[in-house]
């Protein structure tokens, strides 16, 4: 049977027009993930508020902490008075992130993360103060840490040295108080070459100037 070059224009437009509507990317252009758990390791105590040191300090990435003890936190009244501990926990993720960390201690409290010095709260070596804690009765301030510039993707290393002042018990916690793990939008290019679905389409992409674009549509034309 034979179609006159009429119709056989308006099949093949029909065609296209449903070639083009069928193609559509769902995608979204960021997700939200659980936060990694933390592995957690702890030195013995010492009245020494340096930290061991292998060649390494004790908070760097590359320090071998395999002789440590494998602990959970919270870690409560294990640091004698006037003694330190010293913890690292490691945890592991595959793309950039934003992330922040929270922390209750009981006395004071030093953090780094991948090695990068984050800060000092509560008490100075060897005396008292807290942070954010009511576990041991004391009560301090709460401290959020943004260290969505300090990770990496793989491994990272959140390092922190908790102090117990002359009397008293101790106590730490360290928790991620809000994880988003990101990945970049996309945009949809037409099919290459100004081609059509014949017999596999082939598209482009671009990272998209919109963050907030969740769904590509390609119009019927």
């Amino acid at each position: 049977m034979s179609v006159r070059p009429s119709e056989q224009t308006k099949l093949l437009t029909h065609a296209r027009v449903i070639a083009m509507v069928i193609v559509m990317v769902v995608g979204s252009s960021r997700t939200v993930s659980a936060a990694p758990t933390f592995n957690w390791r702890a030195s013995s105590t010492t009245s020494n508020c340096e930290g061991p040191n292998d060649g390494y300090a004790w908070h760097q990435p590359a320090f071998d902490d395999s002789s440590w003890t494998a602990i959970g936190l919270p870690d409560k009244g294990h640091i004698p008075n006037r003694q330190n501990r010293f913890y690292r926990g490691r945890f592991s993720i595959i793309k950039s992130a934003n992330a922040s960390i929270s922390f209750d201690s009981d006395d004071g409290i030093w953090v780094w993360v991948n090695g990068a010095f984050k800060g000092h709260w509560g008490g100075n070596c060897n005396q008292g103060g807290c942070v954010g804690s009511s576990a041991t009765g004391c009560s301090g301030p709460r401290v959020y840490l943004d260290i969505s510039n300090d990770l990496v993707p793989g491994q990272n290393v959140v390092a922190a040295q908790v102090e117990n002042g002359p009397s008293g018990s101790s106590y730490l916690s360290l928790y991620f108080t809000s994880f988003t793990d990101t990945s970049a939008p996309l945009d949809l290019i037409r099919p290459l070459r100004d081609g059509f679905c014949k017999p596999t389409c082939n598209f482009a992409w671009v990272p998209s100037a919109d963050p907030l674009v969740a769904k590509y549509v390609l119009p019927a034309v």
